[in-house]
């Protein structure tokens, strides 16, 4: 039995979401991580299997290209509200948010499957902040290391 709000089609849209919760806390179980998710067992287990056949280790340091999120951007933002940060911290498509100092007061790490994706995130932002800087990332000089 497959859980209500996850695609039949069998989409990769809840890999994402997956994935983030077991990077936040790598001993979920399985049984764990789909009820806070509100997805079948089935679904989440498919999903961490298809990581670690594609990883080749336990670390999960998910390769979100192979994912299917090509476009990767770095947003430095002004926010004209505090409904920006909130936005922000509920997204999927934002891997991480940091408090800056400088011109920019807040930078966001988003990842986005296709130029649509981008732009629909990309309006919502534009209608919360005051200004702001983006910066399309092209190249990964360097990655998180996994500690084995």
């Amino acid at each position: 039995m497959q859980a209500a709000n996850v695609p039949a089609t069998g989409e990769k849209m809840h890999e994402k979401e997956i994935m983030n919760m077991l990077r936040k806390d790598a001993r979920l179980t399985m049984r764990q991580a789909a009820s806070s998710l509100g997805y079948s067992r089935h679904a989440v287990s498919k999903v961490f299997r298809r990581a670690l056949r594609q990883a080749g280790r336990f670390t999960i340091i998910p390769d979100f290209r192979q994912m299917g999120f090509e476009i990767h951007v770095l947003f430095l933002l002004e926010p004209r509200t505090i409904r920006l940060v909130k936005f922000l911290k509920q997204d999927l498509n934002v891997n991480s948010v940091f408090g800056c100092r400088g011109s920019y007061s807040l930078m966001a790490y988003a990842i986005f499957r296709n130029m649509r994706q981008f732009a629909d995130f990309d309006d919502r932002v534009s209608r919360l902040c005051a200004r702001k800087r983006i910066h399309f990332i092209v190249e990964e000089v360097k990655q998180e290391d996994a500690f084995i």
